[in-house]
């Protein structure tokens, strides 16, 4: 997963790792944190630390997306 972000230190907000990039932290946000009655808040146990697979969906969706638009669709 070292494809997606270049540096592995914290930077000067705290963020580290993939959640440096805005975009990949808005969508796990507004996917899985966003009240209190989601899964992921009910069983943070298994969010923690984020899993790979579901790091691996939102890689693949903005990959998705970036090839639609590249096409025009």
């Amino acid at each position: 997963m070292n494809f997606t972000f270049k540096h592995m230190s914290a930077d000067e907000d705290g963020q580290r790792g993939f959640l440096k990039v805005p975009l990949i932290q808005k969508i796990i946000n507004t996917m899985w944190f966003t009240n209190k009655h989601n899964d992921s808040i009910r069983f943070h146990k298994h969010f923690k630390p984020f899993p790979y697979p579901a790091l691996a969906l939102i890689l693949t969706v903005i990959e998705c997306c970036i090839d639609e638009w590249t096409m025009g669709i």
